[in-house]
């Protein structure tokens, strides 16, 4: 093992429990479950990439991180022969920062590489990778916040819809959610996020798939 990057907070609904798991011959395996694609992921680091990941490790030494701050996301890298660090407090130039914004692009990149997940197409659902997922839909929450030009509020909508219940979602698979009537103005910007459950080891999980494209500054 090369490297394994963790992120979780309670304070979020549904709670942020997020990991990835980054082999010595690149590969990786992880979990997302409040992203833009949801559900276990595995892939391969290009080499270029993996070869600058190993030179930041080997340059941590013994550094350690500051203390985490108050509310933040807990984030713990595990890197082997050294006890976890948990690097939430860490900013740019400080020690740790290369590895801590490495093992970041890791798992935002990892939704890249779907093997059993789920994630939007429009106002679809629909199933990404290869492999199945158990889900459990007897409720999916659908919610659009709308904002005009940078940021300003300018309404929500939102609905909870009686789902159908227990479903194994495989390649092909979707499910059509509601259309909301958006705003009028050429300067609006929806952010989309849809509330369901994945079925794993017999635990019912919460995840959130969101669509949430940044708005450039005036």
């Amino acid at each position: 093992m090369m490297l394994k990057f963790y992120a979780n907070s309670g304070s979020t609904t549904p709670a942020t429990a997020e990991n990835v798991a980054l082999a010595d011959d690149g590969s990786f395996t992880g979990w997302r479950s409040i992203a833009p694609t949801v559900g276990f992921f595995a892939g391969t680091v290009p080499e270029a990439s993996l070869a600058r990941l190993r030179a930041i490790i080997e340059g941590v030494g013994a550094a350690t991180p500051g203390p985490i701050p108050p509310g933040a996301v807990v984030e713990t890298i595990e890197l082997p022969n050294r006890d976890p660090l948990v690097v939430s407090g860490v900013l740019s130039g400080q020690p740790l920062s290369e590895l801590t914004e490495a093992a970041r692009s890791l798992l935002d990149r990892m939704v890249g590489y779907p093997r059993a997940a789920v994630g939007l197409d429009g106002n679809r659902l629909v199933h990404r990778g290869t492999e199945p997922l158990e889900l459990d839909l007897a409720t999916v929450t659908v919610r659009a916040n709308f904002w005009r030009g940078y940021y300003e509020p300018a309404g929500e909508s939102v609905e909870a819809l009686a789902g159908p219940g227990s479903v194994t979602a495989e390649p092909g698979w979707s499910l059509e959610l509601p259309v909301f009537t958006v705003p009028a103005g050429d300067d609006i910007t929806t952010h989309l996020s849809v509330d369901f459950a994945i079925v794993a080891n017999g635990n019912v999980i919460p995840v959130q798939v969101q669509h949430a494209p940044d708005i450039p500054e005036p």
